[in-house]
């Protein structure tokens, strides 16, 4: 039988690339690193963008937020002062009072109304005075 032999090793291995490896391969590796360096910029281009307009549409719904809520309030105040007893009325307040002109304007046109009053928290457990009679 044949017996191999290893010859001696050199301190520096080179590896030897062929030339159309060389020709093809360099070139299509600096593309794609061109490509994704410019995919990279563009996606964090894009990112930046659709955080921009997402923070400006934060921005957008408090503020409109904001003016609905104050809005709101404004027009609740004169409703709440309206239904709500009013110092040195006597104790009626304006709802309680709008029932009586109510009553006087379906008596005016024919219609014969006893509205009850609603119960205060004082008088709850009481029989309610009125009735209401068509």
């Amino acid at each position: 039988m044949g017996s191999a032999t290893i010859g001696p090793r050199s301190e520096d291995p080179t590896i030897r690339v062929p030339r159309w490896i060389q020709l093809v391969v360099l070139p299509v590796i600096l593309l794609l690193v061109g490509a994704l360096g410019h995919a990279i910029r563009r996606g964090i281009g894009v990112a930046v963008v659709n955080l921009t307009f997402s923070a400006a549409g934060i921005v957008l719904v408090i503020a409109l937020g904001t003016l609905a809520v104050e809005q709101t309030r404004s027009a609740a105040d004169p409703v709440d002062n309206h239904l709500t007893d009013a110092p040195g009325r006597g104790g009626d307040s304006a709802f309680e009072g709008g029932g009586t002109d109510l009553e006087e304007w379906l008596r005016g046109h024919g219609i014969d109304v006893e509205l009850r009053a609603l119960p205060r928290k004082r008088d709850r457990g009481r029989p309610s005075a009125g009735r209401c009679s068509a």
